[in-house]
């Protein structure tokens, strides 16, 4: 199931793939309910050359926003499913 979104957050944390083909990136986003304040966490990934301006990209900011397509997978170890989002294209604030 693939469906487009547009994403931005804070960069929490990066890091490139154990064999090095796709280049992940978690952001947050805080949103507040009532009296409390929720924090959500949404992993973004790119490959090739994509991967490559998106690491560019977080080393030089601290805030990412992206137009990409919601993939779910479900985790090898855990057998839960999970969401991520492939990154089509970097979108810059201005």
């Amino acid at each position: 199931m693939l469906n487009t979104v547009l994403l931005e957050g804070l960069i929490d944390s990066y890091k490139w793939s154990k064999n090095k083909t796709g280049f992940y990136v978690t952001i947050t986003q805080k949103r507040k309910f009532g009296n409390q304040t929720f924090t959500d966490y949404y992993v973004i990934y790119a490959n090739d050359q994509l991967g490559l301006e998106l690491e560019k990209y977080v080393l030089e900011h601290e805030y990412l926003a992206v137009k990409g397509s919601l993939t779910t997978y479900q985790d090898k170890k855990s057998k839960v499913w999970k969401t991520q989002i492939l990154a089509e294209k970097i979108l810059v604030r201005k």
